[in-house]
């Protein structure tokens, strides 16, 4: 049996116990306490990446397949994904795909369309309508604030680690998640259950997902399944986080895919 060092800490374990102390330490003689080192957000590193997810429902005894290739690029705040669907009976996009652009310093994304040359810029946050010059009887807000679980009667859920591993060659670590939820005055109960390999060292960014999804409708199921098919560590050009020369920009979101033309206005 080998013997075991204990009397030279690994520089890790020295350096954790030093920030621990500096973090804890109570007041001394000479000073005021020491402050706890602030929280700050993880930003992924810069990387690019290539997947593929499939999704196959079950509807009324007929199934839809739909599968979809994903190119991924990281950069700072920045995040771009381009989507194009190669297979399935349901128009999900224009031909060419769509191109998502994330834009973490301002919360807002944009989507583009190399087929129709439009794109629209969406804020992620939620926006106050403008002052009125009149008072109103019946405002209207751009954003619902009726929280969702006000129309439940049921909801759980379960998350628990799954382990260490290695996925595309970056570690990995595992979780299985559990979601049971019921509407008010349904008889169903929906059913969610997923499988998720998140990488330890890019801010938790999803390596595979693998779900089943029993939404409690007779006759109607979902399978998805989403990996990374290979990941680079390469700092990708700052240009393809800005929309193309020559694009211009639409009335709508729904328009990127409409070639301008919306029915849902304000989509």
């Amino acid at each position: 049996m080998n013997a075991v060092n204990v009397g030279r800490p690994k520089r890790s374990a020295l350096l954790l116990a030093a920030m621990l102390w500096a973090t804890c330490a109570p007041a001394g003689a000479d000073g005021p306490p020491i402050a706890p080192m602030p929280l700050t957000i993880p930003v992924p590193h810069s990387f690019t990446a290539h997947a593929h997810g499939d999704l196959k429902i079950m509807f009324g005894g007929s199934p839809i397949d739909l599968a979809a290739r994903v190119t991924i690029a990281q950069r700072d705040l920045f995040a771009r994904y381009d989507i194009t669907v190669e297979r399935g009976g349901v128009p999900i996009g224009p031909a060419g795909g769509l191109t998502l652009i994330l834009d973490r310093s301002t919360n807002a994304v944009t989507v583009g369309s190399d087929a129709t040359k439009l794109y629209y810029t969406q804020s992620l946050m939620p926006t106050t309508a403008p002052p009125s010059p009149a008072p109103s009887a019946s405002p209207r807000l751009p954003f619902t604030t009726r929280s969702p679980l006000a129309d439940l009667d049921l909801f759980t859920m379960n998350v628990q680690l799954n382990g260490h591993s290695t996925v595309v060659g970056l570690p990995a670590t595992g979780f299985i998640m559990t979601i049971d939820f019921r509407r008010k005055g349904a008889t169903a109960t929906s059913h969610v259950h997923a499988t998720v390999d998140l990488a330890d060292d890019f801010a938790s960014f999803p390596l595979d997902f693998d779900a089943t999804i029993d939404p409690g409708m007779a006759g109607v199921t979902g399978v998805l399944h989403y990996a990374v098919d290979d990941f680079v560590r390469a700092e990708p050009p700052l240009a393809e986080f800005a929309v193309p020369a020559g694009y211009a920009k639409a009335a709508t979101l729904f328009g990127v895919i409409s070639k301008g033309t919306s029915a849902l206005p304000g989509f």
